[in-house]
């Protein structure tokens, strides 16, 4: 991986690297319509791309990032003390954030919540607050080396909020389009998929792989990520090749790692 991600993200691709980057990097522009942490765009050889997502908390972190790298850090640095790294001061905080109308203060509060919080979830309830509990790390530390690179990265990128619908429609014959949608379910496990308000459905899915077959025939090519289950497979049963690999996973905790069953799936372009 070349630059890592500053924000912790479920599913994060830092360890997908030497899966995903072969089928990635060959193309004339990259789409991302679910950046989440960026990790993909981090690791690649692109230098600019279509980076955009339908939560608008992320988007904001990366577009005022781009705006004034310095002046973002500066205040950030406000943020990570040792004295709002209580259970008090981060409850405090998010409430502040799930009251802030203000896009620049909501994408501060945002990178803080992100790394305070509970294994780098990010979760909102039905009325659009942000609900994930405080995670108790020792010391959170504020990842200004990985936020001025990102900044760096983010120079020539557009950054749109927007669905992953609208993202997959702008892109253009020889681009590549990952997908990193939130994952279906394991069989047996609880999903979150309340990255942003509107969730994402199995409904969702359905229509990503039926956008992913449609792009792929006006010679755009698209990978898709997911876990590996019979449920995935089938989603993916037009794809021109699935690739399956087995992925440590854990998420900013204390907690051992475990291995997990995933796939890409990759559409040709025609």
């Amino acid at each position: 991986m070349s630059d890592r991600p500053f924000l912790k993200w479920p599913g994060g691709k830092s360890r997908l690297g030497h899966f995903l980057l072969p089928h990635i990097d060959s193309g004339q522009g990259l789409v991302e319509p679910f950046v989440g942490s960026a990790s993909a765009y981090l690791a690649s050889g692109y230098d600019k791309a279509l980076l955009a997502d339908a939560n608008p908390d992320l988007i904001a972190v990366y577009s005022h990032l781009k705006a004034d790298p310095g002046a973002f850090v500066s205040d950030l640095e406000r943020l990570f003390t040792t004295k709002n790294n209580t259970e008090s001061a981060y409850y405090g905080l998010r409430d502040r954030f799930n009251r802030c109308r203000d896009s620049r203060k909501r994408a501060l509060l945002f990178v803080y919540l992100n790394r305070h919080g509970y294994r780098g979830l990010i979760r909102y309830n039905q009325s659009g607050g942000f609900n994930v509990p405080y995670g108790h790390y020792r010391k959170p530390a504020l990842p200004t080396e990985r936020l001025l690179k990102a900044a760096q990265r983010l120079e020539q990128c557009a950054i749109l909020c927007q669905s992953y619908q609208d993202t997959m429609r702008l892109a253009k014959p020889g681009d590549v389009i990952y997908c990193d949608p939130p994952y279906s379910p394991l069989p047996g496990r609880n999903s979150f998929t309340e990255y942003s308000t509107g969730g994402f459905q199995h409904s969702d899915h359905l229509e990503l792989a039926r956008l992913a077959l449609e792009a792929s025939q006006t010679g755009i090519k698209v990978v898709i990520s997911n876990h590996d289950t019979e449920s995935t497979r089938a989603l993916y049963q037009a794809a021109d090749h699935v690739e399956q690999f087995d992925v440590a996973r854990a998420i900013g905790s204390h907690h051992a790692e475990k291995s997990v069953r995933e796939l890409l799936a990759i559409y040709l372009p025609k």
